[in-house]
């Protein structure tokens, strides 16, 4: 099960850059450090991150990505945000290879996305379908396939998709 919300997404794609501290993360995510303990815990029963001790100071908790929960980040769900009303810039972590069916689907606020820096291969049907604010889209060179109308009804002028690997579109 890889089903992730927007907070525990974000939890994974901040901890894909490496072990981050309780405090870290509430300053990075914007709540509070009780918050982030419920949050982590939920992660770490799915496995997906571990808590270990600072061996310089065994007081301090630093939490890892596991194996498990780098596989989870790799691909973002069919209908990851489906309808977000509040998203409007998306930043792909390194580590991201697919993105599902609708993932991104009428997340209106959104206006930019930016997967240059990830390892993007395949983008599901309708993935940014109707996001009708969204100006600007950056694509690694890794892309190869593009689902049916993954960027309909969208406000982009024009998609460059010439730096890509791109075999499949629709």
């Amino acid at each position: 099960d890889t089903d992730l919300s927007l907070p525990q997404y974000r939890v994974l794609a901040y901890l894909d850059e490496g072990g981050l501290a309780p405090s870290d993360l509430a300053g990075r995510l914007a709540i509070s450090r009780p918050s982030v303990t419920a949050l982590m815990d939920g992660l770490v029963c799915r496995d997906f991150v571990e808590r270990r001790r600072d061996p310089d100071d065994g007081r301090r908790v630093t939490h890892h990505l596991t194996e498990s929960g780098s596989s989870a980040l790799e691909v973002v769900g069919r209908s990851f945000m489906l309808g977000c009303r509040a998203l409007t810039h998306f930043t792909a972590p390194p580590s991201l290879r697919v993105v599902g069916r609708h993932a991104f689907f009428e997340c209106r606020s959104l206006v930019s996305s930016d997967f240059s820096r990830s390892a993007l291969e395949d983008v599901g049907d309708h993935f940014l379908y109707a996001c009708r604010n969204l100006t600007v889209v950056a694509f690694p060179e890794s892309l190869r396939v593009m689902g049916d109308c993954a960027l309909g009804m969208t406000g982009l002028a024009s998609v460059d998709l010439g730096g890509t690997r791109l075999e499949s579109v629709g």
